[in-house]
Protein backbone atom coordinates (compact mmCIF):
# COMPACT_ATOMS: atom_id res chain seq x y z
CA UNK A 1 0.00 0.00 0.00
CA UNK A 2 2.94 2.33 0.89
CA UNK A 3 4.66 1.55 -2.09
CA UNK A 4 1.63 2.14 -4.23
CA UNK A 5 0.59 5.66 -2.29
CA UNK A 6 4.00 6.82 -3.20
CA UNK A 7 3.31 6.89 -6.98
CA UNK A 8 -0.44 7.77 -6.56
CA UNK A 9 0.49 10.89 -4.53
CA UNK A 10 2.70 12.57 -7.18
CA UNK A 11 1.35 11.42 -9.92
CA UNK A 12 -2.58 13.12 -8.99
CA UNK A 13 -0.44 16.31 -7.49
CA UNK A 14 1.48 16.28 -11.59
CA UNK A 15 -2.43 16.08 -13.01
CA UNK A 16 -3.58 18.69 -10.62
CA UNK A 17 -0.87 21.45 -11.77
CA UNK A 18 -1.05 20.45 -14.85
CA UNK A 19 -4.75 21.20 -15.01
CA UNK A 20 -4.92 24.40 -13.12
CA UNK A 21 -1.12 25.73 -13.13
CA UNK A 22 -1.04 24.79 -17.18
CA UNK A 23 1.58 23.54 -18.99
CA UNK A 24 4.68 25.16 -17.63
CA UNK A 25 3.11 24.76 -14.15
CA UNK A 26 2.96 20.95 -14.67
CA UNK A 27 6.60 21.20 -16.41
CA UNK A 28 7.93 23.02 -13.51
CA UNK A 29 6.36 20.59 -10.66
CA UNK A 30 7.80 17.78 -12.18
CA UNK A 31 11.18 19.25 -12.54
CA UNK A 32 10.49 19.90 -8.70
CA UNK A 33 9.37 16.55 -8.03
CA UNK A 34 12.71 15.05 -10.00
CA UNK A 35 15.10 16.66 -7.92
CA UNK A 36 13.00 15.76 -4.70
CA UNK A 37 13.58 12.10 -6.08
CA UNK A 38 17.15 12.82 -6.31
CA UNK A 39 17.81 14.16 -3.65
CA UNK A 40 16.39 11.56 -1.87
CA UNK A 41 17.57 8.57 -3.88
CA UNK A 42 21.48 9.88 -3.82
CA UNK A 43 22.69 7.95 -1.07
CA UNK A 44 21.52 5.09 -2.82
CA UNK A 45 22.57 6.16 -5.54
CA UNK A 46 26.57 6.33 -4.65
CA UNK A 47 26.31 3.08 -2.70
CA UNK A 48 25.23 1.28 -5.90
CA UNK A 49 27.76 2.85 -7.74
CA UNK A 50 30.57 2.08 -5.30
CA UNK A 51 29.79 -1.42 -5.11
CA UNK A 52 30.24 -1.58 -9.38
CA UNK A 53 33.27 0.17 -9.36
CA UNK A 54 34.96 -2.08 -6.71
CA UNK A 55 33.30 -4.92 -8.62
CA UNK A 56 34.97 -4.01 -12.00
CA UNK A 57 38.14 -2.99 -10.48
CA UNK A 58 39.23 -3.84 -7.19
CA UNK A 59 42.27 -1.21 -7.45
CA UNK A 60 39.85 1.33 -7.38
CA UNK A 61 38.70 0.50 -3.71
CA UNK A 62 40.22 3.61 -2.46
CA UNK A 63 37.79 5.67 -4.46
CA UNK A 64 35.03 3.33 -3.98
CA UNK A 65 35.11 3.72 -0.32
CA UNK A 66 35.04 7.64 -0.41
CA UNK A 67 32.22 7.48 -2.31
CA UNK A 68 30.43 5.43 -0.18
CA UNK A 69 31.65 7.89 2.49
CA UNK A 70 29.97 10.78 0.80
CA UNK A 71 26.78 8.83 0.44
CA UNK A 72 27.13 8.27 4.84
CA UNK A 73 28.00 12.20 5.10
CA UNK A 74 24.90 12.56 3.51
CA UNK A 75 23.05 11.11 7.26
CA UNK A 76 19.84 9.20 4.84
CA UNK A 77 22.43 6.10 4.33
CA UNK A 78 20.16 2.98 4.96
CA UNK A 79 21.55 0.59 8.08
CA UNK A 80 21.95 -1.98 5.73
CA UNK A 81 23.99 0.40 3.21
CA UNK A 82 26.21 1.34 6.22
CA UNK A 83 26.98 -2.32 7.28
CA UNK A 84 28.14 -2.93 3.21
CA UNK A 85 30.92 0.09 3.86
CA UNK A 86 32.09 -0.85 6.80
CA UNK A 87 32.31 -4.49 5.30
CA UNK A 88 34.20 -2.98 2.26
CA UNK A 89 36.33 -1.26 4.22
CA UNK A 90 37.32 -4.63 6.02
CA UNK A 91 37.69 -5.83 2.96
CA UNK A 92 39.85 -2.54 1.67
CA UNK A 93 42.43 -3.20 4.81
CA UNK A 94 41.75 0.20 6.17
CA UNK A 95 40.63 -0.90 9.40
CA UNK A 96 40.17 2.60 11.06
CA UNK A 97 37.48 3.57 8.87
CA UNK A 98 35.94 0.51 9.37
CA UNK A 99 35.65 0.97 13.13
CA UNK A 100 34.45 4.16 12.43
CA UNK A 101 31.65 3.64 10.17
CA UNK A 102 31.08 0.36 12.11
CA UNK A 103 30.82 2.73 14.99
CA UNK A 104 28.43 4.87 13.79
CA UNK A 105 26.12 1.78 12.53
CA UNK A 106 26.19 0.53 15.64
CA UNK A 107 23.61 3.34 16.88
CA UNK A 108 20.89 3.09 13.96
CA UNK A 109 17.89 1.51 13.77
CA UNK A 110 18.32 -2.69 12.13
CA UNK A 111 16.28 -5.23 10.84
CA UNK A 112 17.05 -8.66 12.14
CA UNK A 113 18.86 -9.61 8.95
CA UNK A 114 21.15 -6.61 9.06
CA UNK A 115 21.19 -6.83 12.32
CA UNK A 116 23.27 -10.45 11.74
CA UNK A 117 25.16 -9.03 9.37
CA UNK A 118 26.24 -6.09 12.12
CA UNK A 119 27.24 -9.14 14.21
CA UNK A 120 29.68 -10.63 11.44
CA UNK A 121 31.39 -7.59 10.89
CA UNK A 122 31.84 -6.78 14.60
CA UNK A 123 33.10 -9.85 14.84
CA UNK A 124 35.80 -9.28 11.93
CA UNK A 125 36.95 -5.95 13.04
CA UNK A 126 38.00 -7.36 16.39
CA UNK A 127 39.71 -10.42 14.32
CA UNK A 128 41.56 -7.92 12.41
CA UNK A 129 42.95 -5.85 15.96
CA UNK A 130 44.06 -9.39 17.30
CA UNK A 131 41.02 -9.74 19.39
CA UNK A 132 40.60 -13.02 18.35
CA UNK A 133 38.52 -15.22 21.65
CA UNK A 134 36.02 -11.52 21.35
CA UNK A 135 35.86 -12.15 17.75
CA UNK A 136 34.27 -15.78 18.37
CA UNK A 137 32.77 -15.11 21.16
CA UNK A 138 30.47 -12.68 19.04
CA UNK A 139 29.52 -15.34 16.63
CA UNK A 140 28.85 -17.71 19.06
CA UNK A 141 26.21 -15.74 21.06
CA UNK A 142 24.82 -14.45 17.12
CA UNK A 143 24.27 -18.41 16.82
CA UNK A 144 22.30 -18.63 19.63
CA UNK A 145 19.94 -16.50 17.93
CA UNK A 146 19.43 -18.65 14.73
CA UNK A 147 21.39 -20.27 11.79
CA UNK A 148 22.83 -17.71 9.64
CA UNK A 149 25.64 -18.65 6.59
CA UNK A 150 27.56 -16.10 7.28
CA UNK A 151 27.92 -16.46 10.78
CA UNK A 152 28.72 -20.00 9.98
CA UNK A 153 30.91 -19.24 7.54
CA UNK A 154 32.83 -16.71 9.53
CA UNK A 155 32.97 -18.95 12.76
CA UNK A 156 33.84 -21.78 11.00
CA UNK A 157 36.75 -19.93 9.57
CA UNK A 158 38.30 -18.48 12.60
CA UNK A 159 38.03 -22.02 14.74
CA UNK A 160 40.41 -23.18 12.37
CA UNK A 161 42.62 -20.12 12.15
CA UNK A 162 42.64 -20.26 15.94
CA UNK A 163 43.67 -23.91 16.12
CA UNK A 164 40.69 -25.23 17.73
CA UNK A 165 39.99 -28.20 14.86
CA UNK A 166 37.68 -30.27 17.35
CA UNK A 167 35.00 -28.05 17.83
CA UNK A 168 35.77 -26.46 14.05
CA UNK A 169 35.06 -30.21 13.04
CA UNK A 170 31.65 -30.24 14.78
CA UNK A 171 30.47 -26.43 13.95
CA UNK A 172 31.39 -27.21 10.17
CA UNK A 173 29.51 -30.19 9.75
CA UNK A 174 26.44 -28.54 11.40
CA UNK A 175 27.43 -25.41 9.09
CA UNK A 176 27.12 -27.85 5.88
CA UNK A 177 24.00 -29.20 6.87
CA UNK A 178 22.77 -25.94 7.12
CA UNK A 179 23.50 -24.86 3.79
CA UNK A 180 25.83 -27.32 1.79
CA UNK A 181 25.65 -25.19 -1.34
CA UNK A 182 27.58 -21.81 0.73
CA UNK A 183 31.37 -22.10 -0.74
CA UNK A 184 32.49 -20.37 2.55
CA UNK A 185 31.04 -23.24 4.59
CA UNK A 186 32.22 -26.12 2.16
CA UNK A 187 35.49 -24.93 2.04
CA UNK A 188 35.53 -24.77 5.84
CA UNK A 189 34.57 -28.52 6.23
CA UNK A 190 36.80 -29.73 3.48
CA UNK A 191 39.87 -27.41 5.51
CA UNK A 192 38.70 -29.28 8.30
CA UNK A 193 38.42 -32.71 7.13
CA UNK A 194 42.12 -32.07 6.16
CA UNK A 195 43.50 -30.86 9.28
CA UNK A 196 42.08 -33.50 10.69
CA UNK A 197 43.29 -36.48 8.61
CA UNK A 198 40.75 -37.14 6.93
CA UNK A 199 42.10 -36.62 3.46
CA UNK A 200 39.38 -38.38 1.34
CA UNK A 201 36.70 -36.50 2.25
CA UNK A 202 38.27 -33.27 2.05
CA UNK A 203 39.59 -33.81 -1.36
CA UNK A 204 36.13 -35.14 -2.39
CA UNK A 205 34.19 -31.84 -1.29
CA UNK A 206 37.08 -29.89 -2.99
CA UNK A 207 36.41 -31.63 -6.63
CA UNK A 208 32.87 -30.61 -5.85
CA UNK A 209 33.12 -27.64 -4.79
CA UNK A 210 36.25 -26.23 -7.65
CA UNK A 211 33.93 -28.25 -10.28
CA UNK A 212 32.17 -24.66 -10.48
CA UNK A 213 33.45 -21.21 -11.24
CA UNK A 214 33.62 -19.77 -7.65
CA UNK A 215 33.76 -16.21 -6.54
CA UNK A 216 37.09 -16.43 -4.10
CA UNK A 217 40.56 -17.81 -4.42
CA UNK A 218 40.93 -19.31 -1.38
CA UNK A 219 39.58 -22.86 -2.08
CA UNK A 220 41.26 -23.45 -4.58
CA UNK A 221 44.47 -23.17 -2.77
CA UNK A 222 43.15 -25.13 -0.27
CA UNK A 223 42.24 -28.15 -2.92
CA UNK A 224 46.00 -27.47 -4.01
CA UNK A 225 47.29 -28.26 -0.27
CA UNK A 226 44.82 -31.08 0.18
CA UNK A 227 46.55 -32.85 -3.67
CA UNK A 228 49.92 -32.09 -2.22
CA UNK A 229 49.55 -34.41 1.11
CA UNK A 230 48.02 -37.29 -1.62
CA UNK A 231 50.87 -36.72 -3.47
CA UNK A 232 49.34 -34.94 -6.76
CA UNK A 233 52.16 -32.39 -6.71
CA UNK A 234 51.76 -31.17 -10.46
CA UNK A 235 47.74 -31.06 -9.86
CA UNK A 236 48.09 -29.09 -6.42
CA UNK A 237 50.21 -26.17 -8.42
CA UNK A 238 47.28 -26.44 -11.15
CA UNK A 239 44.84 -25.28 -8.41
CA UNK A 240 47.01 -22.75 -6.51
CA UNK A 241 47.96 -20.68 -9.89
CA UNK A 242 44.17 -21.28 -10.40
CA UNK A 243 43.78 -18.93 -7.04
CA UNK A 244 45.94 -16.26 -8.45
CA UNK A 245 44.02 -15.20 -11.33
CA UNK A 246 41.75 -14.35 -8.64
CA UNK A 247 41.86 -10.52 -6.58
CA UNK A 248 42.67 -11.24 -2.56
CA UNK A 249 41.18 -8.98 0.07
CA UNK A 250 42.51 -7.84 3.06
CA UNK A 251 39.96 -10.74 4.70
CA UNK A 252 41.68 -13.30 2.93
CA UNK A 253 43.86 -15.99 5.11
CA UNK A 254 46.39 -16.49 2.69
CA UNK A 255 47.45 -14.05 0.62
CA UNK A 256 49.21 -13.74 -2.83
CA UNK A 257 52.45 -13.67 -1.99
CA UNK A 258 51.97 -16.41 0.35
CA UNK A 259 50.51 -18.61 -2.20
CA UNK A 260 53.10 -17.63 -4.96
CA UNK A 261 56.19 -18.54 -2.74
CA UNK A 262 54.28 -22.05 -1.69
CA UNK A 263 53.79 -22.75 -5.64
CA UNK A 264 57.77 -22.31 -5.99
CA UNK A 265 58.39 -24.51 -2.78
CA UNK A 266 56.45 -27.40 -4.35
CA UNK A 267 57.94 -26.92 -7.70
CA UNK A 268 61.58 -27.08 -6.31
CA UNK A 269 60.32 -29.88 -4.97
CA UNK A 270 59.35 -32.01 -7.80
CA UNK A 271 62.58 -30.66 -9.72
CA UNK A 272 64.55 -32.36 -7.07
CA UNK A 273 63.22 -35.70 -7.77
CA UNK A 274 63.24 -35.35 -11.38
CA UNK A 275 67.14 -34.50 -10.56
CA UNK A 276 67.96 -37.49 -8.57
Amino acid sequence: MKAILTILVPALILALLFKYAGIWGGIIGFAVYLLFILIIKMPDYLMISASKMYRQNPERAKEALNRMEKALRTKRLRAEYVQYYGFMALKAGDIARAERVLTQGEKMKMSEETRCRAAVNRALLAWQKGQKEEAIHILEEQLKLGEDKAVYGTLGQFLLQNGQLQHALELNKKAYAFDKYDEAITDNLALTYRLTGDIDSSANLYKELTDKRLGVPIPYYHYGETLYVMGKKEEAIEYMEKALTYTFSHLAVVSREEIQRRIEEIKAEIAETEKN
